[in-house]
């Protein structure tokens, strides 16, 4: 399986910690690629509305 998750079809989600919700949006806790961004920072750890969140790719 050669899948992804991503947030916004721009980063790409290595990991979902946790889900959750404010108030009636359900969310999710995510680790964002470093590599999405390009600066050299690492990962980063970001709060995300799931209807942010697609799967790209599928089955190999």
């Amino acid at each position: 399986m050669n899948a992804h998750l991503v947030a916004d079809r721009v980063e790409t989600v290595v990991e979902v910690l946790d889900y959750h919700e404010h108030g009636t949006q359900r969310c999710a806790y995510v680790v964002i690629d470093g590599s999405s961004y390009g600066d050299c920072l690492g990962n980063a750890e970001f709060c995300i509305a799931l209807d942010e969140l697609s799967v790209i790719g599928g089955a190999a």
